[in-house]
């Protein structure tokens, strides 16, 4: 996959592509049905398959306090647009100037010169242009002035709640903070995964048996506070992998030290500290809880320990490999 910021970073227009424009943000499954259907058209015309998307996420620079949480760091949604068949993925600066263009502006004078598009493929609930002014019906009609068509995907439905609902971006954020990250990683298509650097803790972990990495970790979605099964992945280490206990919260039978994210990697004994890591979120195992000192906490970490090497046989995990949907 050819990745370019800035459109006019392309050094030649594209003679005709297959166009899907959207911020691609956890890349979940209703993206990856989009992208499908677009991946489809552009082998049977033998053209490109296009994601364009924004960089950083347009509510950061327009109104800040109301900006989601990352759910993909920027290297991690190109791995995942390149391994859903994307051929090249345009990133447009997030600037006032591009903010501030209308819906028709925005098509007529960035993407139809520098890709001219003969399908443009999005969901319903797409919106573009100035305050997200233009829909899908806006961009049809735009379709048919400029002479592209515009094919619009069904969404794809989560149907573990009681009622049947789309799965959206917002709702993966949602899941992933309440820790029902079984449910956010069935909306994903694959594990969700946190990417930081470890830092030397307070080895209460080694104290007890049970040495952890303390990872770090700049601007990203947390899941809601609990013990997890999970897969570590060493980035600077040919991404070799362990399963891991993983605890994110306050350790509040040691005083709260602020809000932790800890991984203890099963049969690894090696110093982490200033490692790379990327750590994959299996299963939820349990709420965090103060224990009645050291000893309890032990034990009940020798039984998190069993259930995620039972997780991690059944589910096999390669690192960054899809789940079955």
């Amino acid at each position: 996959m050819k990745t370019i910021l800035g459109a006019q970073n392309l050094v030649r227009p594209l003679a005709g592509s297959v166009v899907s424009i959207g911020n691609f943000d956890g890349l979940h499954r209703g993206h990856q049905e989009i992208l499908r259907r677009g991946r489809e058209l552009a082998h049977t015309q033998k053209l490109s398959l296009v994601a364009v998307t924004f960089e950083p996420h347009p509510l950061r620079l327009v109104a800040p306090e109301r900006a989601p949480a990352i759910l993909t760091p920027l290297h991690e949604k190109l791995r995942c647009l390149e391994g859903a068949g994307v051929d090249l993925a345009l990133m447009l600066q997030s600037d006032r100037q591009l903010l501030s263009m209308t819906a028709g502006s925005f098509i007529e004078e960035l993407i139809i010169p520098t890709l001219h598009p003969t399908h443009m493929v999005e969901s319903r609930s797409f919106g573009f242009g100035r305050g997200r002014s233009g829909d899908v019906e806006t961009l049809v009609r735009i379709g048919s002035e400029l002479g592209f068509e515009v094919v619009i995907v069904p969404p794809v439905q989560f149907t573990e709640d009681p009622q049947p609902v789309r799965i959206s971006s917002s709702l993966v954020r949602r899941l992933i903070a309440e820790g029902r990250i079984g449910p956010a990683n069935r909306c994903l298509g694959r594990r969700y995964a946190l990417f930081g650097t470890v830092r030397t803790g307070r080895g209460h972990g080694r104290k007890l048996g049970f040495p952890t990495a303390n990872l770090w970790i700049e601007d990203q979605l947390v899941p809601g506070e609990g013990a997890y099964s999970g897969r570590a992945i060493l980035l600077n280490d040919a991404h070799r992998s362990w399963p891991a206990a993983i605890s994110v919260g306050h350790t509040p039978t040691f005083g709260d030290g602020g809000l932790l994210i800890e991984a203890h990697l099963l049969d690894f004994d090696q110093d982490l500290a200033g490692a790379s890591l990327r750590l994959e979120f299996l299963e939820r195992l349990r709420d965090q809880r103060r224990f009645n000192g050291p000893e309890e906490l032990a034990d009940q970490i020798r039984r998190d320990v069993e259930q995620v090497r039972a997780h991690n046989a059944a589910s096999n995990p390669a690192a960054g490999a899809p789940l079955e949907s």
